[in-house]
């Protein structure tokens, strides 16, 4: 028998295994991040508490899903999408380059749409009607929920 084939009989969910892994790189890289937070003191919660608490709840659903690859067949994995990940990290990068001049709601239409450029299976009409709701969701939590101080439409027009 070969390794490869070992291993094939080791993972039996190459998707759930390897998702769990990188679940589990999340968690503990976020754990190590909140390490110098302080916690819990005695009836109050410190600012490193939830961090914590989500950092251990993601390690812990990571182990479960990564063994739940171990022992449950599940499909292979699919070849990765570059033109999926350079969408994606394009819509990061104009996010960022955009927010001041262009405002949040011309930059959070902007952002969502070119991450749907990702897939070939879009449906412009549903991601349209889902880009409007998500901004102005955005806006109303933001800038009017939180009251943090975004402004809404480019410095032009405001």
């Amino acid at each position: 028998m070969s390794a490869s084939s070992e291993q094939a009989g080791l993972i039996k969910g190459p998707r759930e295994f390897f998702g769990g892994i990188v679940l589990m790189a999340i968690g503990a890289g976020a754990l190590w991040e909140s390490r110098n937070l302080p916690g819990i003191q005695g009836f109050s919660l410190g600012p490193g508490t939830v961090p914590t608490i989500y950092s251990v709840v993601l390690l812990l659903l990571g182990a479960g899903i990564l063994a739940i690859g171990l022992v449950r067949k599940g499909s292979p994995l699919d070849r990765p999408s570059l033109r999926g990940l350079a969408c994606i990290a394009a819509s990061l990068i104009l996010f960022s380059l955009c927010i001041q001049s262009l405002g949040l709601i011309l930059t959070s239409m902007a952002s969502f749409l070119t991450a749907a450029l990702g897939s070939a299976e879009t449906r412009w009409k549903e991601t349209m009607v889902a880009s409007v709701l998500l901004t102005a969701f955005c806006c109303l939590l933001f800038v009017y929920g939180l009251g943090l101080p975004f402004q809404l439409l480019p410095k032009i027009m405001g």
